[in-house]
This record gives C-alpha cells, structure tokens and sequence, in this order.
C-alpha cells in the first residue's frame, strides 16, 4: 500500500467513524425524548435514523408511535407500524399502537384485529398499563356510526396551544365566558389533577355546570350543577342525574340559553374515541335530562372533540379537536350547526407495476380535482 493510498483508507475510515457516532448520538437522543414522551420533537430524529436505516424494525415503531402521538398526518404512521410488526422481537406496544393508528384513522375493522393480535402478545402487567377493552368499544361505536356520515360548513380553524384553546373562541352570538373552574368548586381529587377544569358562565344568572372527579373518582370526571349566591359563594354542587354522566369521563357542559338544549363531551356512551360532543334535551319543568344523541362524523373524530357551544340561534358552534393536531396542540373550530349528508364513494381495485408484474407496492394520493388539496394518502399492502 502506497503512503498516499494509506492516507487516503485513513481518511475513508475516519469519516465512516465520525458519521456512526453522529448516528449513536442522534439515537440517544431521539431516545431520551421518547423516553419522555416528547413525540413531536423526537419525529425528525427517528426520521433521519429511518433514512439511515430502514430496515430497522424498532426504528420504524418508534418513528410511527412518534407520528401518532406527536404528527398531524396519523395514517403515515400504519406503513411504518406494519413494518415493524412483522419482526416478533419488536415490543408488544408496538401492535397497540398500530391499532390506535387504524382507530385515529377511521380504519376500525383494521384497529380491532390489531388490538386483539396485541391482547395475544402483551403480559399482564403490559395490559393493565395500556388496556384497549374501552378502544375496542369504541371501535365497534364507529363502525355503527358510519352508516350515517354528515358534514358541516366549516367558518374558521385556527390550530393553538392545547393550554389556552378557550381563548380563541369567537363568543360573539353566543354570550358568556370561558373561564378556569374557581378553587371552591373544585374537590380534593381536582386539585391533586394535572388538568385544568373549565367552566362556561351564561350572561344571565343560573345553574353553572362543571366537570369533575367528585370525592372518589370511581367514575372520572362527571358533570355537576351548581349556582352563584347573592353572597358571591356557590350552592352545593349536585351529581347530574340520569343518562348524562358514565363510568367513563365527561366534561366541558354547556347549556344553550333555552335552557333546553344540552350538549357535553364524554368518552363514554358510544364514543368513537376519545372525548365525543353529545346533546341532550333538558325539561326544565321536571329537571330531566333525556338520552344523549353522538353528534357523530359532523363533528366527531377517533380523537377528542371538547366543549361544544352553540349560539342563540343555534345556527352557529365553536369547539375544539385533536384531529389532525401536533402534540399539544388543538383546532378550535367554528361551524355551522346545519349537518348535510356526505356522498362517499368507493374506489377499489389491485396494482401492479407494467414494467414489474412482481412490483405490488403503490403510494396513492387523492387530490379535491378543484382546489388541489390533498385529501388523502394511501400505501397498497403487499398483495397490491
């Protein structure tokens, strides 16, 4: 070997070493934010690494739990998931989270086969940390309401900080404030809570309603009602009677100024996923409230949906949803209440490359063929 060739390997080398612990370093990284649930800021590290390395199954699980927990584009996560399940080394978690990728993506029959793959592979103690009887419900919720999909003429969006979505909300027509639940209605179990309660306050005097974990907490959040006194105190706070409140949470009530129209969110009744916006009917006379009715795909998503208002005409809302939201943040929505039915259309069909019989493998995209907007992308899986 020549000293000039020599030098040359050397360099070679010295370069491949200094780029492998460039890569150590960024997996450390990427790592520790993981680690910390920092999904949005771990994304582009994981992502860089795939690109390095794309083969790596444990990569492609963690880049695709980052995109479900972190991302605005969920269904980007299913092609990395499905990657790395197909190796059994892989963490169970991993089929858990390509079921939440099927659930947030409305692909429900696809989210119960993975739950159930990851009831056969995860332990005990995995399941009791992450159980998915409830996702599972809420699968089987959505399947039931997609056979009556609607839509609403959107106004505004405007994507904010999760911590302070309430005060982007236009209450022009609609009244009142939005306000932090006051100290003296919260309990023990509220004030040991990281979650900040919310409390809507008509113009008019009246009952208030508010959320919480009342003295135990056996059933999470439930709605109450109470009332500001002459004095400037609240009345005695009453548990809701009836069919609003579950064993699951409900939160974020707000009465209309008919004092008949009662919309709330809940995880529970027959939620899709995450917190759904119900209404009710309130009679005031008896003071009962009537069964929920899911305001379903006309506002509803797999994700959470809070505090729904409605404005005196009831022609109007606002409310805000994770759908397609970076980690902490939300869309704060306003709409209009009139639903229209939504004409879906069914394309179905095989690829197969004409250069490549073989070549089973696709990236699809629909586009709106007016505006351009990008409506949705789609993988074929192996069989085209």
């Amino acid at each position: 070997m020549t000293r000039c060739t020599g030098i040359l390997f050397l360099l070679f080398h010295s370069l491949a070493l200094l780029a492998q612990g460039g890569d150590v370093q960024l997996r450390a990284k990427a790592d520790a934010l993981f680690d910390e649930g920092r999904y949005a800021e771990a994304m582009p590290h994981y992502a860089q690494l795939v690109s390095l390395e794309p083969n790596d199954r444990d990569l492609n699980y963690r880049l695709g739990t980052c995109i479900i927990h972190g991302g605005e584009d969920k269904d980007k996560a299913v092609g990395f998931l499905k990657y790395a399940v197909e190796d059994p080394s892989v963490p169970a978690l991993a089929w858990y989270q390509l079921g939440r990728a099927y659930h947030l993506t409305y692909r429900f029959d696809k989210a119960l086969e993975a739950y159930q793959h990851y009831r056969g592979v995860a332990d005990r103690k995995l399941l009791a940390q992450r159980p998915v009887d409830h996702l599972e419900q809420q699968c089987r919720n959505g399947q039931g309401l997609l056979s009556n999909i609607k839509d609403v003429a959107v106004h505004d969006k405007l994507e904010v900080a999760s911590s302070e979505f309430f005060r982007f909300y236009d209450l022009q027509g609609i009244g009142g404030k939005i306000v932090v639940l006051p100290e003296e209605l919260k309990s023990n179990l509220d004030k040991k809570s990281e979650e900040r309660g919310l409390v809507y306050l008509p113009d008019e005097p009246g009952p208030i309603y508010f959320s919480s974990y009342g003295k135990d907490g056996r059933t999470g959040r439930d709605i109450y009602r109470t009332e500001l006194l002459p004095d400037g105190s609240f009345s005695t706070p009453v548990k809701l009677a009836g069919y609003v409140n579950t064993d699951q949470d409900e939160n974020y009530p707000f009465m209309h100024p008919d004092g008949k129209r009662f919309f709330f969110s809940s995880k529970g009744h027959n939620s899709m996923g995450g917190y759904d916006v119900f209404r009710c009917t309130h009679d005031p006379g008896l003071d009962v409230f009537g069964p929920p009715e899911n305001l379903d795909f006309a506002v509803n998503t797999p994700d959470d949906e809070v505090l729904y208002l409605v404005d005196g005409e009831g022609t109007t809302a606002c409310f805000a949803s994770g759908r397609d939201s970076r980690q902490d943040m939300l869309h704060v929505y306003r709409v209009s209440t009139t639903q229209v039915p939504v004409t879906i259309t069914v394309l179905q069909g095989t690829f197969s490359s004409a250069f490549d019989p073989d070549d089973r493998e696709a990236h699809i995209v629909v586009e709106d063929g007016l505006t351009r907007e990008r409506l949705a992308e789609v993988d074929t899986d192996l069989d085209g």
